[in-house]
């Protein structure tokens, strides 16, 4: 229990046992800002010191990945894929951190999971990370990771009632565009604007 409290998976309350914690949009959001800024910088830090045999590995997780019609198992395939991406990066209590917030996070990818649509771009994204990293561009590495995990919170947005955060329409740097949620929070809805006074006589 102290392991999944760690994780973020339960609450431990004093004379009440453990208590599975809710799903939260800010704890995504939150946990999204985390992994763009830990894996971008995992990433710069790993492309240089890529192998062929590491790609290689990489490249037969992600195959499998693709057959698997098991979605608790393609979360696991996915965390392999991550962590060997990650290997030659030599820092420790960053993998570390890294670790933590991919497990804290399965609980709101598996909410994701079911749709089919969000799996083929997932995997398309998945496809343009590994090639940047097979090519050593690491910053278009960090930016299609970027894109994928904005797209796991738009979907959980769709999932979790009453929850909604500002639209990004932007085009990114790749020449892609979709409806992807910001990693600010989201301005509070605009009220409706009053009718306008009658022009005096």
């Amino acid at each position: 229990l102290r392991a999944l409290a760690g994780e973020g998976l339960v609450e431990l309350r004093a004379h009440r046992g453990a208590l599975v914690r809710p799903v939260s949009l800010e704890e995504a959001r939150e946990l999204v800002e985390l992994r763009v800024l830990l894996e971008a910088e995992a990433l710069r830090l790993c492309i240089p010191k890529k192998t062929d045999t590491l790609v290689r590995t990489a490249e037969h997780i992600l195959r499998g990945i693709e057959r698997e019609p098991d979605v608790i198992r393609r979360l696991e395939m996915g965390m392999q894929f991550w962590h060997t991406l990650y290997e030659p990066m030599e820092r420790p209590m960053l993998l570390s951190f890294i670790d933590l917030t991919l497990r804290s996070t399965l609980r709101y990818t598996a909410l994701a999971a079911g749709s089919r649509e969000l799996r083929a771009a997932a995997q398309d994204l998945y496809r343009g990370i590994l090639d940047r990293y097979r090519k050593g561009d690491a910053e278009g590495a960090g930016r299609i990771l970027r894109r994928q995990l904005l797209l796991m919170l738009d979907t959980i947005t769709e999932r979790i009632p009453g929850e909604e955060i500002a639209p990004d329409d932007a085009e990114d740097d790749d020449g892609a565009r979709a409806s992807h949620t910001r990693l600010t929070p989201a301005r509070p809805k605009s009220v409706p604007p009053r009718r306008a006074a009658r022009s005096r006589r």
